[in-house]
């Protein structure tokens, strides 16, 4: 049992270790990194194509999220409905 708890403590300091963690969270920022340069760098044409449908007097969909095709996410809901159990 003495070296299960040794090896723990061996462990636990390990992964505390400061250097362990800045290499854990370096994906992390990388990769927000990149989706913030990125929303800053596309953000002006979105602005633009919004703009140009609105001054062309067109009048943007009723739901603008639309994709297809739509996941199959009712079966999964419907179960938990109750009819079926």
């Amino acid at each position: 049992m003495n070296r299960v708890l040794d090896a723990f403590w061996r462990a636990l300091a390990y992964c505390l270790h400061p250097r362990v963690i800045l290499w854990s969270l370096l994906p992390l920022a990388l990769a927000g990194g990149t989706v913030l340069g990125l929303g800053w760098f596309l953000w002006v044409d979105a602005i633009d194509a919004v703009r140009a449908v609105c001054l062309a007097g067109e009048v943007m969909p009723e739901k603008s999220t639309y994709f297809y095709p739509k996941l199959a996410d009712g079966l999964v809901f419907d179960l938990f409905d109750g009819r079926w159990s």
